[in-house]
């Protein structure tokens, strides 16, 4: 077994919302002026009209963490975090049951 490397960067997510039409286009209209190397956008539902635009996303990327780097499209694929911490448990609720 070889060294361990070192860590790589974290990433942050620069959006998080519906895949539209217009938002492809924002982003590749606006990504120069958005001070990043690389734009993460989290798509909830992809409403795009034609899933074969912009070429290195086709099909429906819904729930999936999608990147532009100024050039290129990129999908990484279904994105979910770490599972959380339990909620706390809920007050225990009494029923009564009449006759009538």
């Amino acid at each position: 077994m070889g060294l361990n490397g070192t860590n790589g960067q974290n990433f942050q997510i620069n959006g998080i919302g519906d895949l539209t039409n217009f938002t492809v286009y924002s982003i590749i209209a606006n990504f120069s002026s958005l001070g990043v190397n690389f734009y993460y956008f989290l798509v909830l539902v992809d409403e795009r009209t034609n899933f074969s635009n912009p070429v290195g996303l086709p099909g429906n990327v819904t729930g999936h963490l999608i990147g532009y780097n100024g050039a290129t499209w990129f999908d990484f694929g279904q994105f979910s975090g770490i599972a959380g911490p339990q909620g706390e448990q809920g007050l225990y609720a009494q029923f009564h049951f009449f006759r009538l």
